[in-house]
């Protein structure tokens, strides 16, 4: 039982790793003047979702339950969290992030934070 808790946590560390380095890859390897525009927001999504995959591990490290399950409301919580710095980062690469933009993403998320933990 632990050793196939262990290896689905490893089987975890080794997907979210492979969406970093083929995040960075894709970000590395393109010419944003010369893809469309589906290809070009694809690494942002990736991030998302290795972000997503950190925060639901790192989730799993703090609790300290032998059999931990992602929920739905640990996965929307996780999501949510993994929102704020991906979408900081399309917008400082858009040349549209200031301290105003950061507030406005900070009021957004706590108000869906709030309705996330209402509605799961």
């Amino acid at each position: 039982m632990v050793i196939e808790q262990i290896m689905k946590t490893s089987r975890m560390i080794l997907l979210d790793l492979s969406f970093y380095a083929f995040g960075v890859l894709l970000l590395i390897s393109t010419n944003s003047q010369h893809i469309p525009l589906v290809i070009l927001m694809l690494p942002f999504a990736i991030f998302l979702a290795a972000l997503t995959l950190t925060i639901l591990l790192v989730m799993k490290y703090i609790s300290n339950d032998k059999k931990y399950v992602i929920t739905r409301k640990r996965l929307f919580s996780a999501g949510l969290i993994a929102c704020l710095p991906v979408l900081s980062l399309v917008l400082t690469s858009i040349g549209q992030f200031s301290l105003r933009s950061l507030i406005t993403l900070l009021i957004l998320f706590g108000i869906a934070s709030f309705y996330v933990n209402r509605a799961t």
